[in-house]
């Protein structure tokens, strides 16, 4: 059973 993570608020993801 893959390992679920907690839910977190979706933030907009920038890449560096």
């Amino acid at each position: 059973m893959p390992r679920m993570r907690p839910q977190t608020p979706q933030r907009p993801l920038r890449k560096n």
